[in-house]
């Protein structure tokens, strides 16, 4: 078997696992809001991590996700359509930026089925297809410096 092939089934079993996961503590009696939010820390330090500490988009971006609204959004259960509508669009935005144009139409897709996730599958479903891109990005990268050797 073809070792890409093997580790395409593994990347596809971990997000599957990982959308479960985070879709069972969405739904749970007793959401682990420290984890949700941890997740969300993440995506905006993955994102920085992408940048120069010292440049305008680093603060654009570390100005723009709000850690702290986010915990308390979650954590006090007032995540209206609004303020997620806002929060795709935003990290949306950001990736768009960061990643390669070829992606945008694959991202715009991704988007658009997340406005049409049902209510409960959105949190879940946005936390999984940002952690997606995101690696995209670095896959992106990688590839780029390896053929530039």
């Amino acid at each position: 078997m073809n070792l890409d092939i093997i580790n395409k089934q593994i990347k596809d079993n971990f997000y599957k696992a990982f959308f479960d996961k985070i879709k069972e503590t969405v739904k749970s009696d007793k959401p682990d809001y420290e984890w949700i939010s941890s997740l969300y820390i993440e995506i905006k330090n993955r994102l920085l991590s992408l940048t120069k500490k010292d440049g305008k988009t680093f603060t654009e971006i570390d100005e723009s996700f709000d850690s702290e609204l986010f915990d308390q959004m979650i954590i006090n259960d007032v995540f209206d359509v609004n303020s997620m509508i806002k929060l795709i669009n935003n990290t949306y935005s950001w990736i768009e930026k960061l990643q390669s144009p070829m992606r945008d139409k694959e991202l715009q897709e991704s988007k658009n089925n997340l406005f049409r996730e049902e209510s409960d599958n959105i949190i879940p479903k946005f936390l999984m297809e940002v952690h997606k891109y995101i690696d995209y990005i670095y896959e992106d990268l990688d590839n780029l410096k390896s053929k530039k050797k």
